[in-house]
């Protein structure tokens, strides 16, 4: 779950960056995931290992 995740973020931020002539709303869109993204990351990460305890 968490490598989906990352992987989604990184696209965001591909596209946000303007890569594959992302256009405008492309870029808004990539660059409001990416936002959001650093901003629950942290929160996401220290429920990793709660998450891991319940999967055992």
């Amino acid at each position: 779950m968490l490598r989906s995740q990352l992987a989604s973020v990184a696209w965001c931020l591909w596209l946000a960056l303007g890569h594959r002539q992302a256009g405008a709303d492309q870029r808004a869109f990539g660059l409001r995931i990416v936002t959001s993204a650093a901003r629950d990351m942290p929160r996401v990460m220290r429920s990793v290992e709660g998450w891991t305890t319940l999967l055992r």
